[in-house]
């Protein structure tokens, strides 16, 4: 998983569309709505999350068991430790590890699993609990 924070994952631009995922990457084995109502396209190892409202692209997982973070590629196995490292605004959540700095969460129990986010959804993760 390539992410470059708040502006793109695997070089699918955050608030594009569900159509211009869907022309890039064609068909997913997989569609439907989260149980948060948001429309999901899920891939083999990715699903990208649309809003309810406008279809743009605001999230998406992926089993990483690497992710790139400004050209650096770091093991899941260390992510915990390498964002304590180089952010340190980064905090804990309703079980999730989440970096204001990369813009990703992840659930350090959940082996491989890493959500990105755009910067819009930043206030949702310092406010899940709340």
């Amino acid at each position: 998983m390539k992410v470059i924070p708040y502006q793109s994952v695997n070089a699918i631009e955050f608030l594009a569309t569900k159509s211009s995922v869907l022309s890039r990457l064609g068909q997913p084995p997989k569609q439907g709505l989260s149980r948060t109502g948001n429309m999901e396209l899920n891939y083999k190892h990715i699903t990208f999350r649309f809003s309810q409202e406008t279809l743009e692209f605001i999230e998406a997982t992926a089993n990483a068991p690497v992710i790139f973070l400004e050209n650096v590629a770091v093991e899941f196995e260390v992510l915990q430790r390498f964002l304590e490292a180089h952010d340190p605004t980064s905090f804990s959540v309703v079980g999730f590890y989440v970096s204001p700095r990369f813009g990703i969460a992840f659930d350090p129990n959940q082996p491989s699993f890493v959500t990105a986010f755009p910067e819009s959804e930043l206030f949702s993760w310092r406010n899940i609990s709340a």
